[in-house]
């Protein structure tokens, strides 16, 4: 019975001490835990702050490429504007000249006075279409320089077969006038006669279905002075007339040398002119039209 107390203080005094230890044990989870989410919480605001930086600098690089973009673009549309309006609309008349031996001289700048006018503009057409511009512009330049020769051969036969150097092929419907047929026209088309005039009818008066050719030329004068313009054949004629002229003009080199130069210049316009179209079908910068 003596021993009881002493063992009662035992316990109590063991007790206390684990109490302690456990007290002790969680009081350090707590600590430690407490740390850690500090530590945790400073490590990811350090981290979020960062993603933050990052998606900041990659918006704005973003935003600089689509203004940089936009900027390019609205430059590139203008210069197709530009280039359009003042390039490729006059030169584009002026290949459809060329393929066309209908046409009549035009004030269309040519592309030697583009190049000298708006060197800063010139300079932008591709590479390949430039040199379609220059080298139809040479052979042009080589079909004025047989034209006339070519010319005075048509007079000359003109006076061997009539009674002067102005022989004439008009279009009639009935009693009236419809068009004159340029015998130059005839000769640098490359065409036969009776295809020309049938594409010359085509396209002037596609709704017309019957017509007639008269041959005109210098006839003496009702006076007895001097001579006036008068008919001297129909159709049949007409066709003859050609015909005859046509073996003469073979006959001439010059003449010849200009049907080639015309045909090669047909070729090459015709060229120029799908470039020129394939050009003309990039976006451009809309038209600005200034209000007063």
């Amino acid at each position: 019975m003596s021993r009881s107390p002493r063992l009662r203080r035992l316990r109590d005094s063991l007790g206390s001490i684990r109490l302690g230890s456990q007290l002790t044990f969680y009081a350090g989870l707590l600590i430690g835990g407490a740390v850690s989410l500090a530590f945790y919480v400073l490590v990811f605001a350090a981290f979020l702050s960062g993603v933050l930086q990052a998606l900041v600098a990659v918006g704005t690089l973003g935003l600089a490429g689509v203004t940089g973009y936009i900027t390019n673009r609205d430059r590139r549309e203008a210069l197709a504007r530009e280039l359009a309006d003042r390039v490729y609309v006059p030169m584009r008349i002026t290949a459809r000249a060329w393929m066309n031996p209908e046409s009549l001289p035009t004030i269309i700048p040519t592309w030697t006075q583009l190049t000298d006018e708006i060197p800063y503009l010139t300079r932008n057409v591709p590479s390949a279409l430039r040199k379609l511009f220059e080298k139809a512009e040479a052979i042009y330049g080589d079909t004025l320089t047989y034209s006339a020769p070519t010319v005075a051969f048509i007079q000359e036969f003109s006076k061997s077969s009539t009674q002067g150097a102005n022989a004439i092929i008009f279009v009639f419907k009935e009693t009236q006038q419809l068009a004159e047929i340029y015998m130059i026209n005839i000769w640098k088309s490359g065409k036969n006669f009776s295809q020309y005039v049938v594409d010359f009818m085509k396209a002037a008066y596609p709704l017309l279905q019957e017509w007639n050719l008269q041959l005109w030329a210098d006839v003496p004068s009702p006076s007895g002075v001097g001579t006036t313009k008068g008919k001297v054949g129909e159709t049949k004629e007409s066709i003859e007339y050609i015909d005859g002229l046509f073996r003469f003009l073979r006959s001439k080199s010059e003449a010849v040398t200009y049907r080639e130069k015309y045909k090669e210049l047909t070729k090459v316009g015709a060229e120029a002119f799908q470039q020129i179209e394939k050009e003309l079908r990039k976006p451009v910068a809309p038209m600005i039209s200034s209000t007063r």
